[in-house]
């Protein structure tokens, strides 16, 4: 999950449908701005978070929350490449498919396409 402001229309006092730009900290403060928590992802058996940020070395920018019982692994970057070093072509497979998050100003698009 990930926290993402909207800027409101101003008239309607709903999310703005036309402009998807970063809210500034005075759109905060002066009331043109909202945040929204979205759901991101909907995570499943043998579902690997932080895939992108293990290979690129960069910190997660969302959250992981769980509404059933889970069990959560915890593996060192060393550990994972290792490990899929010993399954022919894993690793290049997985580092292929971890991809990032889109960025905000992407999301507040798709989010307002759904609604």
């Amino acid at each position: 999950m990930r926290k993402i402001g909207f800027m409101l229309d101003p008239v309607k006092c709903t999310i703005s449908t036309e402009n998807f730009a970063d809210p500034k900290p005075r759109d905060y403060k002066t009331g043109l701005a909202t945040e929204v928590i979205l759901q991101l992802n909907t995570v499943g058996k043998n579902f690997c978070l932080c895939d992108y940020e293990i290979f690129n070395k960069s910190k997660m920018n969302y959250t992981a929350l769980t509404s059933m019982p889970s069990e959560i692994l915890k593996i060192s970057n060393f550990s994972l490449k290792t490990i899929l070093n010993t399954m022919p072509g894993s690793l290049a497979k997985f580092k292929m498919e971890a991809k990032p998050y889109p960025p905000d100003r992407e999301l507040r698009r798709q989010f307002i396409e759904k609604q």
